[in-house]
């Protein structure tokens, strides 16, 4: 029996067809086993989400978007609680290198019941390992930033007419503005960055190895990875190997998502899809609202030299590696997403 050419181009056709078939569907088990596996929230105590604010990389955004969809998904937040470590100690407590501070903040966070509604807990504070005391981690989500353009503007933010400033709430519930405590010398104040850095000045000088918290000549909140490392010692050291692998380590296990500053859009759908319970709705909200979106944007910040961002860039290698890392995984995530698993 002979074939016709139409016979044999249909067979071919439907030969590849078959093959076609056979590797998209095998992409797409691949894409859902890397989407479970980039997917860390299913393992995680449902009712708490901790978004351990780190510095200048659209935190303070990110709270007004929380705050916005509180009513939209039938959760509360806090800024603080009794029982945590700040009541004792006072002020910002973000590294807690004290077994029983670290054990009073997670006791605090694991126990409390809002009305058996799930709560966001928003704060400046360093990861914490839930497990440490016994409990199930809570969901982790957090931002980064370029590491050389989150510490310039961290530089200039502190150095804004509003941050030298606090608004107090009086007994009789009226206001007054008072100067803060431990403000910057005039001279501070007047520098730039690239003289400060260039001088190797107080708040401008970093190197490897330095204390991240307890050196006067780092800038405050210099490293974004010991949010994501934690409260060790290994924690403490700028830019070091142990301190990045163990903060990549803690990202893969224990955080559902990590956003990026200069990946806005993908991040909120992102955190739509993975943590659906407290980000449902999350792009609508941000695009709605013009006061999130205008949140902190500082008009007195300057450009910088790029050859000061290059050198700067130099002595940060491994918090350059971590940021670029972050980014992938979010990219991961995100593609993950586009086959419609």
């Amino acid at each position: 029996m002979e074939l016709l050419l139409s016979d044999v181009v249909s067979l071919v056709c439907i030969v590849i067809s078959a093959v076609i078939f056979s590797r998209t569907e095998q992409q797409k088990a691949e894409l859902k086993a890397i989407r479970s596996e980039l997917n860390v929230t299913s393992q995680c105590n449902q009712e708490v989400l901790i978004f351990n604010r780190v510095p200048k990389v659209g935190s303070q955004t990110m709270n007004h978007l929380i705050a916005d969809l509180r009513a939209r998904n039938n959760f509360t937040g806090f800024t603080s609680m009794d029982g945590m470590p700040e009541s004792m100690l006072g002020g910002e407590t973000v590294f807690l290198p004290q077994k029983e501070m670290r054990k009073m903040a997670v006791d605090t966070l694991a126990t409390t019941e809002v009305n058996k509604r799930p709560f966001a807990f928003l704060k400046h504070q360093n990861f914490f390992n839930f497990s440490e005391f016994g409990y199930q981690s809570p969901i982790y989500i957090n931002f980064v930033r370029h590491p050389v353009e989150r510490m310039i503007s961290w530089y200039y933010y502190i150095r804004a007419p509003w941050y030298l400033f606090e608004e107090t709430t009086n007994s009789d519930n009226t206001t007054r503005v008072d100067k803060k405590d431990n403000l910057l010398k005039l001279r501070e104040y007047k520098t730039n960055f690239e003289d400060c850095f260039r001088r190797k000045q107080k708040g401008c000088h970093v190197e490897e190895n330095f204390s991240v918290h307890n050196n006067p000549w780092m800038p405050d909140m210099a490293s974004q990875m010991t949010f994501f490392c934690g409260h060790g010692p290994q924690c403490d050291a700028f830019n070091s190997k142990r301190m990045l692998d163990i903060a990549k380590s803690n990202v893969e296990k224990h955080f559902a998502v990590v956003g990026v500053l200069e990946d806005w859009d993908m991040s909120l759908e992102v955190l739509e899809a993975y943590v659906p319970r407290f980000f449902a709705e999350a792009r609508e909200a941000y695009a709605t609202n013009e006061e999130i979106r205008h949140v902190n944007k500082n008009i007195y910040k300057p450009k910088t030299e790029k050859a000061v961002k290059r050198e700067l860039a130099a002595k940060m290698g491994r918090e350059l590696e971590f940021y670029y890392f972050c980014r992938q995984r979010l990219k991961r995530q995100y593609w993950a997403l586009k086959d419609g698993l």
